[in-house]
């Protein structure tokens, strides 16, 4: 697979996402940390709006007026003692138990997506092979041998997260994600033995 073709910014999104459903299957009152999260944002978006910011000039007054009811719902959503409502993201990995994801594999999606020094050096420098001379390119591509450990990866976090959602609703679909899950990372032990 070219590395053009992945996205190392929506993997990192798919990531969120899939930590987000590791605390939502291990403990229903996690909604209410999606809750806070989604109108913290909301809440950030209107005040900037209300404070002039061009490019939210179209959101309507009637939402702005929405603020107050924001904030007392914020409010509210930090002071249940239902759940512990976390502003770090480190917390959300640490609480899914996958805090080595958080330190290795999410730094390197996160460094991608926010333009870090590397993936500014990796997506707009090439060198030569005794490093002497480089070159300056709109976008170089990806180093090609990482690309299949993002796929492995991400398989098998959509299919865990299929079982999870399958977990959550109570689904007979349950041991078919679970059983694909089992034939996919055979197939991937079965591959890395025979390389």
């Amino acid at each position: 697979m070219k590395a053009g073709y992945f996205s190392t910014p929506f993997y990192r999104t798919l990531l969120e996402h899939y930590v987000d459903l590791n605390n939502l299957a291990k403990n229903q009152d996690y909604v209410n940390q999606l809750d806070f999260d989604s109108s913290r944002q909301k809440l950030k978006n209107l005040k900037s709006a209300q404070n002039g910011n061009p490019f939210l000039s179209p959101i309507p007054q009637d939402f702005l007026d929405d603020i107050p009811k924001l904030e007392e719902r914020i409010r509210k959503i930090k002071d249940s003692e239902e759940i512990k409502i976390s502003t770090f993201i480190k917390d959300k990995f640490v609480s899914a138990g996958m805090e080595d994801v958080y330190t290795g594999l999410y730094p390197t999606l996160s460094g991608e997506s926010h333009c870090s020094l590397e993936g500014v050096t990796n997506r707009h420098f090439s060198f030569d092979q005794n490093g002497e001379f480089f070159k300056v390119s709109l976008f170089e591509n990806y180093n090609d041998d990482v690309i299949p450990f993002y796929i492995v990866t991400l398989t098998d976090q959509l299919l865990h997260s299929g079982e999870l959602v399958a977990q959550i609703l109570e689904s007979n679909l349950l041991s078919a994600f679970g059983n694909k899950r089992l034939e996919f990372k055979k197939k991937v032990e079965k591959h890395l033995t025979s390389a």
